[in-house]
């Protein structure tokens, strides 16, 4: 390259007539892109045409016409050697995730309908395998970008399923657990199609999609399985949780393990997934907090102003233990600390489901004038707060914070136990006097987190998936690190 600038540069001016016309190849720059990919061949290794192909020259399929539009190849949202930016959410997420503030009131409605111990570990099963096929689709739609009129039919029945689980949910396991699978089998072949036009159109992604699709497959295999009759209903549950996370991870794991399978994330595209996740599950708690409040009691309204501020705390807590540098996330250090992260999402979006049942249960109990809040709202909101302090905390600490207080944790932990504990020391207490309690020792947290300086605010810079490469050749040649076929062995998460 720097040999064809010098004789271009050195060179004597060309006269009108030895211009090249218009129709005419562009020689020079031929030359020169076919040099530097000589270069880069020499320096990463050899690679085909198509998988030198960069992220930005399949950007024009959107303008292309509707039945070119009907099979195109997905976009990889992120690739090696590009500065992360933010990508925007997609309008197809935010319509799927509406579905899932529905799905979040019908099972907080069974919930309070099966306040029970039966009821509860139904409805944790019910929110284990929803999130699973949240977090799939994810999964999914954070590493590719789709266009095509195939993904909007995949993502259309993918969501038309889940819409069927949110009607499911009403009903005990017994009842539903042969439709549950069967929605579900119906997922996993939508996601088992979408992996494989990954494959066969994606060069970079092909095993990727390769590996995705027989772990799709394989849980595929045991929701079929779940849809026979003959199937007892423990053994169903127990094919849902087999097909939802050991092989999940077990896929998962595996593609991870092989570096010319590894895809990069974008960290702030998939943080703030997640985030709006939590918001949704949050928002399920401020429905129950305004359904049927029209009453002007003062215990009414003691318990809609501190079981807002509880939610509100909780949002605090949630939001600004998160990193605002890219670097700290978990999701940027180890698998096993993404792993960590992404599922106790999980674990933290059913405690606000369940912190949302407890306060529309506390309202029941002052509707019928009870001195005392009966021991399942008392249990199911306390404990719900108990695990959502633990699960945060969990959270917390899979990211790369610089400083760690002890006496911060400590104190943390003071708190959380006393939670845990005020139904033991004080078994017999009036409705309204919870939330007015949870709310306070919230707020006492939030401000622990305020004035800890744990957290704090910096510069958003662009970071970089980074690379042992020369930082000279990434200069000159950003494109081919884009476009590697496989993750060099040198290269970080």
């Amino acid at each position: 390259v720097n040999i064809a600038t010098e004789m271009e540069s050195s060179g004597p001016p060309r006269r009108p007539e030895e211009k090249k016309s218009e129709l005419a190849p562009d020689v020079a720059s031929t030359t020169k892109k076919t040099r530097v990919d000589r270069q880069a061949s020499a320096t990463i290794g050899t690679t085909s045409r198509e998988e030198v192909k960069d992220k930005d020259a399949r950007e024009h399929l959107v303008n292309k016409p509707l039945l070119d539009r009907l099979w195109q190849a997905p976009v990889l949202r992120q690739v090696w050697g590009v500065e992360q930016e933010s990508e925007k959410i997609d309008w197809f997420e935010l319509f799927y995730d509406l579905i899932y503030v529905a799905l979040a009131i019908n099972l907080s409605n069974f919930l309070a309908s099966n306040s029970n111990g039966e009821g509860i570990a139904t409805a944790v099963i019910y929110f284990a395998m929803l999130f699973f096929a949240w977090n799939s689709l994810t999964i999914f739609v954070s590493r590719f970008h789709q266009v095509d009129m195939f993904a909007t039919i995949m993502q259309f029945i993918y969501s038309a399923v889940v819409v069927s689980m949110a009607i499911y949910v009403l009903e005990p396991i017994r009842d539903s657990a042969h439709k549950f699978s069967f929605a579900f089998l119906v997922s996993r072949g939508c996601l088992v199609a979408m992996y494989g036009q990954v494959a066969l159109l994606v060069p970079r992604a092909r095993v990727f999609g390769k590996i995705a699709v027989i772990g799709n497959t394989m849980s595929a295999i045991l929701f079929a399985i779940a849809t026979i009759d003959a199937v007892p209903t423990g053994a169903t549950i127990i094919l849902w949780l087999l097909a939802a996370y050991p092989v999940e991870l077990g896929w998962m794991t595996v593609m991870y393990t092989r570096p010319e399978a590894s895809l990069p994330i974008n960290v702030e595209h998939m943080s703030e997934r997640y985030g709006l996740f939590v918001m949704l599950m949050l928002g399920e708690s401020v429905i129950a907090i305004v359904t049927d409040a029209t009453k002007t009691r003062s215990q009414d309204w003691v318990i809609i102003f501190c079981g807002f501020l509880l939610v509100y705390t909780n949002k605090l807590l949630y939001f600004e233990s998160q990193p605002h540098q890219p670097e700290q996330h978990a999701l940027r250090q180890a698998t096993w600390r993404g792993r960590i992260y992404q599922y106790t999402h999980m674990v933290l979006g059913m405690s606000l489901v369940g912190i949302g049942t407890g306060i529309k249960l506390l309202k029941k109990d002052v509707d019928y004038s009870k001195h005392h809040a009966t021991p399942t709202t008392y249990r199911l909101l306390t404990y719900s707060l108990v695990v959502f302090h633990v699960s945060n905390n969990i959270i917390r600490l899979t990211h790369k914070f610089k400083n760690r207080s002890l006496l911060i944790w400590a104190t943390r932990l003071v708190f959380i136990v006393i939670i845990g504990l005020f139904p033991v020391m004080a078994p017999e207490i009036e409705p309204w006097v919870l939330p007015v309690a949870y709310a306070l020792f919230n707020l006492c947290l939030t401000l622990i987190d305020a004035g800890s300086g744990v957290v704090k605010v910096g510069r958003r810079n662009k970071t970089k998936n980074r690379t042992r490469t020369h930082p000279e050749r990434e200069r000159e040649h950003p494109s081919i690190l884009s476009s590697l076929p496989f993750l060099p062995s040198s290269s970080e998460l």
